[in-house]
């Protein structure tokens, strides 16, 4: 290091001393994925299985149907994988309200995107079929989009056809697409793919279209539906099986067998060697099917909730499941520590992340317990809300093997809970804060309580006072000063819908369906709203902080700047691919619970902030210089920082050239 160099160096900690926190250059990526729901499933080819979880289409070898095994997976797409069929080297996606995504195939251990093709509208992209440069979308609430795949980099639109009724399903038999709504199957020539023509249609519920010889075959509700549609304007209906109040899913058709699966319910081998006289065979129960593939004797389930389920159909009636990909879906809740996720939701159980490397989460641990709750924790504890049953406490010193502790009872529904210096402060729906003694965390105890609001759902505690979001009075303010005796101090009267907040020093943050809200509560007898942001779609239903930012996600996960409070600012948004619940911020990483998507995991960087803890100031510069000098030893020393954060000139690299800026950053208030 030359002496110019130590110099610099020497500057940087002589100007900590009278350095203060600044504004700073914010953006936000998507870095990892974990789990989410299984809504699409199909062959490509005799072994290898597509199955959609959560915004990733997923790749499988089950060559022994007994144990599939993973061999690749997409990138997270923008939303929740609907569906999918291959033209040559490339699949296309269908994602939801994402669009229609192009990946090459040609390496299944490693899908590559290509190309999407994306609507400024709202659209959601329900289904899609393949046929030589074009692909076919139902698209609810459009219909009929068709897309030029001559580029796949550059995919275009070419045309479409509106339809009258939600479209669900396509299918492709030259030169005609068959388009399911859940009002009726439209014919349409596609000759001229510039010009779509309805020729024929039928009045039926049509979930799901598939074509076999003259006949189509529909899944919908209350029956499958067999037409025999050799002359596409007239079709006729041949035969039909009626299950009375049963929605019928999907439907495969191999041989003289169709393969159907029930809403949330059973897979049904039905006999059609007759289409005229459709006869149930054999069932098999799983437990919430969404779509079913077939190759040979096995039929492959997606399961929105519990994944893939592989059913051995050589003797028609009695199918029996034989192998399973588990899977998670509805992730709700999520709580980090310690390098930990926790996760909870639809399916059963507490999920166990190691998210030491946040970009790759893997499951490690799973407990029978703690289904739908939300969480709270720290190191080596866990409590989760238990409704009606109060709150539950699980030792998490081995976060493989969580135990559980103890459970207490609160007076009223305890929802979403905070822990802080030995007590369980939890939102107890009807029953206002309840606050439980955790001094010997094997014996819980309730200490105190509050009842001076009834719909308590969210709690934060900053010094000596406790804040609360009720849905009916909004901020609460309560003196915990004595646990034992909590002291209602003043609300703030609002009648937006409040769910989440978090606190400082003079300042409450409120989400909400109204967006974010910002307290003054210098005066916790009279909080003040002092400012507020609308949010962009859904409202916000979900808070974390660190330092002088609020994390928050709703159609996208969104880093509001507080440093002004009065004026709080977006400072960079990231999409997000399903519905989330819950957000948890360690370190530089934010985690998302994304019901349908799974678990998203966020990289936020924030240049000039090398600690992580979300402020600019002279705690920043041992950091900058670790990382300036050694940054195998910074990542060794800040696991959960990023060294892009020294970066602070913009070239890509983290050289000398960024202490100048880093310096103005700290005396002149903002980095570049």
């Amino acid at each position: 290091m030359s002496r110019r160099d130590v110099a610099a160096v020497t500057l940087l900690i002589a100007v900590g001393a009278t350095a203060s926190a600044v504004a700073s250059d914010v953006s936000a990526e998507l870095v990892g994925q974990w789990g989410g729901c299984t809504y699409a499933v199909a062959m490509d080819g005799p072994d290898t299985v597509w199955l959609s979880v959560g915004s990733r289409m997923v790749i499988f070898d089950v060559s022994d149907p007994a144990q599939p095994r993973f061999v690749g997976q997409s990138e997270p797409l923008p939303s929740i994988v609907n569906g999918f069929c291959r033209t040559g080297r490339y699949a296309c996606v269908a994602a939801y309200c994402g669009g229609l995504h192009i990946l090459d195939v040609s390496d299944p251990a490693h899908p590559t995107h290509v190309g999407a093709f994306r609507t400024v509208e709202q659209s959601e992209f329900r289904a899609v079929a393949c046929a030589g440069q074009y692909a076919y979308v139902a698209d609810d609430p459009l219909g009929l989009r068709v897309i030029d795949l001559s580029d796949p980099a550059r995919p275009t639109q070419v045309s479409t056809w509106a339809a009258s009724w939600d479209s669900w399903s396509v299918a492709y038999s030259a030169p005609y697409v068959y388009l399911g709504t859940d009002g009726s199957l439209e014919i349409i020539d596609v000759t001229n793919p510039a010009a779509p023509t309805r020729i024929g249609t039928y009045a039926c519920d049509s979930r799901a279209v598939v074509l076999r010889g003259r006949y189509a075959y529909l899944a919908g509700w209350s029956s499958l539906t067999i037409l025999d549609v050799s002359n596409p304007a007239a079709p006729l209906l041949v035969g039909k099986l009626d299950a009375p109040h049963t929605y019928f899913f999907d439907v495969k058709v191999a041989g003289d067998r169709a393969y159907v699966v029930k809403f949330e319910g059973d897979l049904l081998v039905v006999d059609v060697s007759d289409p005229t006289a459709p006869a149930l065979l054999g069932t098999c129960e799983v437990d919430s099917a969404q779509a079913v593939a077939i190759s040979g004797d096995h039929a492959f389930v997606s399961d929105w909730i519990t994944g893939l389920q592989v059913i051995d159909v050589s003797n028609p009636t009695s199918p029996v499941r034989i192998g399973s990909y588990d899977g998670v879906c509805h992730v709700m809740h999520v709580a980090v520590v310690d390098g930990y996720a926790y996760l909870t939701g639809y399916t059963p159980g507490l999920q166990v992340l190691d998210v030491h490397d946040p970009t790759q989460p893997l499951r490690t641990g799973w407990y029978a317990g703690a289904d739908y709750a939300p969480l709270t924790s720290r190191s080596g504890l866990l409590v989760a809300s238990e409704w009606d049953a109060g709150v539950e406490l699980i030792a998490i010193s081995d976060p493989k093997v969580p135990r559980h502790l103890a459970t207490c009872d609160t007076p009223g529904f305890a929802w979403d809970p905070r822990l802080r210096d030995g007590y369980i402060y939890v939102p107890d729906v009807q029953s206002g804060l309840t606050i439980v003694d955790i001094t010997a965390p094997d014996q819980p105890v309730v200490a105190g309580g509050c009842d001076a609001f009834q719909r308590a759902v969210g709690v934060d505690v900053f010094g000596s006072r406790a804040y609360v979001a009720d849905c009916d009075t909004g901020l609460n303010v309560v003196d915990v000063s004595d646990p034992h005796a909590p002291v209602w101090l003043g609300a703030s009267n609002t009648q937006q819908q409040h769910y989440a907040v978090v606190a400082d020093d003079g300042y409450a943050y409120l989400a909400g369906w109204g967006g974010l809200e910002v307290y003054d509560t210098s005066d916790p007898t009279q909080p003040l709203l002092v400012g507020s942001l609308r949010p962009s779609m859904y409202g916000d239903e979900n808070l974390a902080r660190c330092g002088r930012y609020v994390y928050t996600a709703d159609s996208s996960m969104k880093v509001y700047d507080i440093s002004s409070p009065g004026n709080p600012v977006v400072a960079a948004t990231c999409f997000v691919p399903g519905w989330p619940m819950d957000i948890a911020v360690s370190g530089g990483y934010v985690y998302v619970a994304d019901t349908e998507a799974g678990l998203d995991v966020y990289a936020v960087y924030i240049r000039g902030d090398l600690n992580c803890d979300g402020v600019v100031n002279f705690d920043d510069i041992r950091p900058f210089v670790l990382a300036l000098t050694d940054q195998a030893r910074y990542a060794a020393a800040f696991p959960e920082c990023h060294i892009e954060n020294a970066d602070l000139n913009h070239d890509g690299a983290v050289t000398f050239d960024d202490i100048s800026p880093f310096v103005k950053c700290l005396v002149h208030g903002g980095c570049p």
